[in-house]
């Protein structure tokens, strides 16, 4: 199966609220349409999912009700998820490499609050997608560092370009 480039918008990428937004990258060789309902399905399994504007989980009381532990990491400075979170992620084989928390004497880590950062968003967000499709699924995260020919502090066209047309 070949690859194909996909995009992964962690935070606001509306621009209707707080307008902060990491953008991922990633090669992955399923397609969207699949990556999406695999994430649907994990939420549907496992109870948990990471948006509040639908309902994926499917456990009653939990529809619309963004204060619900269920709804992970959805509303603006929620950096943490609960224990309850942390343990049934630990339960399905979530790994938190890339989240901060206590870590025991020899590095497991201790269910508690789990503590996120964008990176660790975008790591979820693909161990959901994973978790529901079968084992020949395969991503590789995809970085892009460019020298900018203009702005961003460089000594020789350290200029904006086009600030006007925006409103």
């Amino acid at each position: 199966m070949t690859k194909k480039l996909f995009k992964i918008p962690v935070g606001d990428w509306s621009k209707d609220g707080h307008n902060q937004c990491d953008t991922y990258y990633v090669e992955a060789n399923y397609s969207a349409k699949e990556m999406r309902q695999a994430y649907k399905d994990t939420c549907k399994k496992i109870g948990l999912q990471l948006n509040h504007n639908k309902d994926y989980v499917g456990i009653e009381g939990s529809n619309g009700n963004r204060n619900n532990w269920r709804y992970l990491l959805t509303e603006y400075e929620e950096s943490s998820i609960s224990e309850e979170a942390v343990e049934i992620l630990l339960e399905h084989g979530f790994e938190f490499a890339r989240v901060d928390g206590k870590r025991d004497e020899i590095d497991r880590f201790v269910i508690q609050e789990a503590y996120f950062d964008s990176e660790g968003v975008f790591d979820l967000f693909m161990w959901f997608i994973s978790y529901s499709l079968p084992s020949d699924f395969e991503y590789e995260q995809v970085k892009f560092e460019a020298e900018p020919i203009n702005g961003w502090w460089n000594n020789d066209l350290n200029h904006q370009i086009g600030y006007g047309v925006f409103e």
